[in-house]
């Protein structure tokens, strides 16, 4: 990660662009406040799911550039849901995937079986910091990385 100290960049033209789309799924509240907080730092649209089924049925209405799956949640868990995204997208030919990142505390390695099997790109573990998140985008959404949160600064 880059530690060198960069200018702030205005919120003005962080907005300029079209922001990426970021959906959150947390059934946790203080994760979900956190999560949000965090990607709307960043210039980010984020919406935010609080189950499963609430990510399928945003994940089919809205094409995200990014989703950060908890997979330990009711309603379904995170690995049906990302299951049912991806049955979806296969579905619908205009449809692009969207990376699904696992946002959990359990001990997922990057490149675990269990992601590919469930359809799952990658993982963001919790709890998530500024840090960490700034690492995730860099990688995931690199075309949001000029247009960097104002606390990089």
């Amino acid at each position: 990660m880059d530690t060198a100290k960069q200018a702030p960049v205005s919120a003005q033209s962080r907005l300029a662009h079209r922001p990426l789309r970021v959906l959150g799924v947390d059934d946790c509240p203080g994760d979900r406040v956190l999560l949000a907080v965090l990607l709307e730092d960043w210039g980010l649209q984020a919406s935010i799911a609080s189950d499963g089924a609430e990510a399928v049925r945003l994940a089919k209405q809205f094409q995200f550039d990014l989703v950060l799956m908890d997979l330990s949640m009711p309603v379904p868990d995170g690995v049906a849901a990302t299951r049912q995204i991806r049955a979806f997208e296969a579905r619908e030919p205009s449809r692009r995937a969207v990376p699904i990142l696992a946002h959990t505390t359990m001990a997922v390695a990057p490149d675990s079986q269990l992601l590919v099997r469930v359809g799952l790109n990658g993982v963001l573990p919790k709890p998530t910091s500024p840090f960490s998140l700034e690492s995730c985008i860099k990688r995931w959404c690199p075309q949001a990385v000029q247009h960097g949160p104002e606390w990089r600064g």
